[in-house]
């Protein structure tokens, strides 16, 4: 009996005799960091502390300095003189110039923008000149001379520069053997003061004319330093500001403004050091410095900074001394809490072991089933106002301090701002009506993480005062619910709420809107274009530009613009909403007039605008955008979707990339847009259409060379369609394709008449949509359409628009090429309406151009169009194609033409479309056209 009872109560004092030498070495560790914490404070420990924080302080401005300035610069220069427009610009006609410095400016404007300490901007010239030039994000007359501008401060230091740019070596010749040497690094001038007194650089690169191997110009910024002095201003080292900037020649360019600072730390640098961080200790006190590098062995700036022996060594003395009163007193401390606990070990070991040692075990397995539960507890005393917390419900509450005791308005603030209420009111109900409850709610934990938690609130038996409650993590529950609510809610490409969703925020905004009077916008966005975006990049880059998409539209809405819902903080509640495919809905609660609604439908369409990047690539999108309002336009979300959409559809049928607002009238478009859909199923099953043909005269012998097939839609009644009415849609839904292998059938088989019936040399044009272009079989399909009508392939001329060629320039260059290959001709269709960079255009094997008839209409009135025809025709001359001027009306268009020097003319004047059975027989036969005007 006797071995039994002993055995608790040697293991108590184990424990106790632990828990002393635990204690012991506690103390012990304690005493060595205080003596280690005065010695910290000894002058040679605080020199070497102050040594490694200024050094570090240097190295990281530094290479601040190398990050945000020196490299940026750098790659900037390099971008800009690399930039396949600059070459465009240096080769291009005089017509071309123009719009390609415009393009040059906003380029420009962009990267002022990304970098705001770049002043100036600027492309000159080998002779000088400022062709391009942006200042403060706004661009600057060209033509101003670089030199004697004494109205610009620095731009004689660039004139300087320039100079030094135009001696650099781009071409080497040796006998018959050339090198060209792109340009290396940055050439940089400065700093300088410019006239407000604030330093800058200015930097340049050459840049070669590849056509000539010459200096072509060059590019230069003028990089303002101000924002980094700035930045330097704000280091502070004990209190005082000790940093100067000198250039390497001594002038200093920003020195301490607080007067305490006396140590000049100038005397003490040498001419040159290099790079690297250097510390010179002095009889006066600290010197550090770093010379600041652009060029890869040319010194620019140099950091210091200087402290005074007076700041290293002030209050060290008091600090030795208060250490010292401090160490005796914890060692008195340590003795007495030693000799304190070795009686109270003893006592508790003889007396309370067995119960010490139940009450331990309870406690141990009670905290052990709780932290598998994951489950706390705590008390509140209402009258003294203070919260006791378990161990778990600290571990719960994320509180690190070891402190089990909270003031109740401290345990208060860690529940969420949006639950206090409800937690208040459960918590009331137990305080002052004795009623026990429960409530799940949110924790705001220090991790910054939202927690939640299961809450159980009661009162002890007959103690209203003292309120005890119980929580359990249910975090893992919940983030469980979070991720199924947010398959069955939330679209998993872009993340935007689905369909379910919105009906449900729809449901809930339109209820409100009615009962207060207010109205919802619907907005339903349809990206343009779309389908040509997945067949030419992929779908893995559609899937991109549809999160992307998604991004600008929750940032394009106003913040506002939300739905209330459950209170739950993995609902997003944004009202932005994706269908499918590349449809979104924008919805828009608490509009107060149908006005509202038009400023974020602007907002949208010109987020849209600006390009978007997608594999490295900048990718155009436009979108089209319906708009429908409660109660106006419907009182369910199906109405106002389906009206929406109907305003959609406005929208694209008047030339896409634009928004409109749902009218009644729409309906009935939409009605009709769907029946001429239908009626052109039949048409095609019925090949209910006929060719026109409108002839192309050569301007030197006036004979009938070429003619163009036009297709026309015969209706039941008999009635001829324009294409204007039809082919919108039949490229919308994809029926362009069998239309175009009709066309291209019936105008060679008519071609094949024409030549067995004495016109041999006459040629035909067909036009290839951009659906046809793309489609996978293509060449198949046009070499059997040519087998099968016998026509060779040398008399067929396909006619294609700028945007096929150039939306995808390799897959162009390939589909053109293996076309030309099989003998066809290919003419460029309304040339000068897309963007044709004169690189891209020599990779193509194109026969002809067609210059647009917007241009020739003007001609006789306009400059800029006459000159835009005069640059057409001689830059199909340089490239060896033929050039043909469409739309001509009128004897003096003709006239002109002639005197440019134009290959070949069609229009209203030579002859206007008709059918085949109406071409007169002396221009099938290659007649002469009577040159009368």
């Amino acid at each position: 009996m006797t071995a039994v009872s002993q055995q608790p109560i040697s293991g108590v004092s184990r424990f106790f005799t632990r828990v002393l030498l635990t204690l012991l070495a506690i103390n012990f560790a304690t005493i060595a960091a205080l003596i280690y914490i005065a010695d910290s404070f000894s002058t040679e420990a605080l020199s070497k502390h102050a040594e490694d924080d200024i050094t570090q302080q240097v190295n990281f401005l530094a290479a601040k300095f190398d990050e945000q300035y020196r490299m940026a610069l750098n790659r900037s220069l390099h971008n800009l003189i690399n930039t396949p427009l600059l070459d465009d610009y240096l080769l291009g006609l005089q017509a071309e110039r123009l719009v390609l410095a415009r393009r040059l400016e906003r380029l420009f404007l962009q990267l002022q923008k990304d970098y705001p300490a770049y002043h100036a901007i600027s492309f000159v010239d080998s002779n000088g000149q400022v062709e391009v030039n942006v200042r403060e994000r706004r661009r600057e007359a060209p033509r101003m001379l670089l030199i004697n501008d004494e109205q610009q401060p620095g731009w004689s230091n660039a004139a300087t520069l320039f100079e030094q740019l135009k001696k650099t070596p781009l071409l080497l010749s040796s006998g018959n053997m050339e090198w060209f040497i792109p340009p290396r690094e940055p050439q940089v001038l400065g700093p300088f003061l410019t006239g407000n007194g604030i330093p800058a650089l200015v930097a340049g690169l050459g840049k070669l004319d590849i056509d000539t191997g010459l200096f072509g110009g060059a590019i230069m910024i003028q990089l303002n330093l101000e924002r980094w002095m700035e930045e330097l201003r704000r280091i502070r080292f004990f209190g005082v500001d000790p940093v100067w900037v000198m250039d390497m020649n001594g002038n200093v360019l920003l020195r301490p403004k607080d007067p305490k600072v006396t140590f000049d730390p100038r005397p003490h640098l040498p001419e040159s050091t290099g790079s690297k961080t250097h510390l010179l200790k002095t009889g006066n006190g600290l010197v550090v410095y770093h010379d600041l590098l652009v060029e890869a062995d040319k010194p620019l700036l140099r950091i210091a900074i200087g402290l005074p022996s007076n700041l290293l060594l002030h209050g060290i003395s008091h600090a030795v001394d208060f250490f010292s009163l401090v160490i005796d007193f914890y060692l008195l401390v340590v003795v007495a809490s030693v000799v304190l606990l070795v009686l109270l070990s003893y006592v508790i070991a003889r007396f309370l072991a067995r119960p010490v040692l139940d009450l331990a075990i309870a406690r141990n397995q009670l905290a052990n089933a709780q932290r598998i539960a994951r489950l706390g507890h705590w008390e509140w005393n209402n009258e003294q106002n203070r919260v006791h917390f378990s161990d778990n419900a600290l571990t719960i509450l994320g509180d690190t301090s070891n402190a089990r005791e909270l003031d109740f308005k401290a345990f208060l603030k860690l529940v969420h701002p949006n639950d206090r209420a409800a937690f208040m009111q459960v918590l009331d109900n137990a305080r002052l009506r004795g009623t026990p409850g429960s409530i799940e709610h949110r924790l705001c934990v220090k991790g910054g993480e939202n927690q939640f938690i299961h809450h159980e609130i009661d009162i002890i038996a007959g103690n209203r005062h003292q309120i005890v409650g119980t929580i359990q993590d249910i975090s893992d529950r919940r983030r469980a619910d979070a991720q199924i609510r947010q398959l069955a809610y939330f679209d998993s490409v872009t993340g935007l709420a689905n369909r379910t969703l919105l009906n449900e925020l729809a449901e809930r905004a339109l209820k409100t809107a009615a009962k207060e009077g207010t109205r919802v916008g619907v907005m339903f966005l349809d990206l343009d274009h779309f389908k040509h975006i997945n067949d030419t990049w992929g779908h893995e880059a559609g899937d991109e530009l549809l999160r992307q998409v998604a991004k600008r539209l929750m940032h394009s809405v106003r913040p506002s613009d939300t739905v209330t819902s459950a209170p739950d903080i993995l609902i997003t509640n944004k009202a932005v909403a994706r269908l499918g495919g590349d449809e979104f809905i924008v919805l828009l609660p608490k509009l107060h007039h149908q006005d509202d609604v038009m400023p974020i439908a602007a907002r949208i369409q010109a987020t849209l605008t600006r390009p978007f990047s997608i594999a490295g690539k900048e990718i155009p999108v436009s979108g089209s955008l319906g708009i429908s309002i409660f109660p106006n336009h419907g009182h369910t979300m199906d109405d106002l979707l389906k009206h929406a959409d109907a305003a959609m559809y406005q929208a694209k049928a008047k030339g896409r990339n634009r928004f409109e607002l749902y009218t009644s009238t729409m309906e009935q478009k939409i009605r009709q847009r769907v029946s001429i859909e239908m009626q052109l199923h039949r048409a095609i099953d019925n090949e209910d259409f006929v060719l026109y043909y409108q002839p192309r005269i050569d301007m030197r012998s006036g004979e009938v060379i070429a003619v163009e097939a036009l297709i026309r839609w015969v209706d039941p009644e008999q009635k001829i369609i324009s294409p204007e009415c039809f082919i919108g849609i039949a490229e919308e839904t994809g029926l362009i394709i069998p239309i175009g292998s009709w066309v291209l059938r019936t105008a060679c088989a008519q071609l094949r008449a024409w030549h067995l019936a004495g016109a041999p040399g006459l040629k035909v044009s067909v036009n290839l949509s951009p659906i046809q272009f793309t489609a996978p079989d293509l060449i198949g399909s046009i070499t059997k359409t040519l087998d099968d009508t016998g026509v060779d392939a040398r008399f067929v001329e396909l006619e294609l628009t700028e945007n096929a060629l150039f939306d995808n320039i390799d897959t162009g260059a390939r589909l053109a090429h293996d076309l030309k290959a099989y003998g066809l001709k290919l003419s460029i269709d309304d040339f000068g309406t897309g963007y044709s960079s004169l690189r891209l255009l020599k990779r193509l094997p194109v026969d002809t151009l067609k210059i647009d008839q917007s241009f020739i209409q003007n001609i006789l009135v306009d400059k800029e169009d006459a000159l835009i025809v005069k640059s057409t025709v001689a830059l199909g001359r340089g490239l060896g194609v033929r050039v043909v001027a469409e739309g001509v009306e009128h004897h003096e268009q003709f006239t002109l033409l002639q005197q440019l020097g134009c290959d070949e003319v069609q229009g209203y004047l030579l002859g206007r479309p008709a059918p085949a059975q109406e071409i007169k027989t002396q221009l099938i036969a290659n007649a002469k056209i009577a040159m009368t005007y």
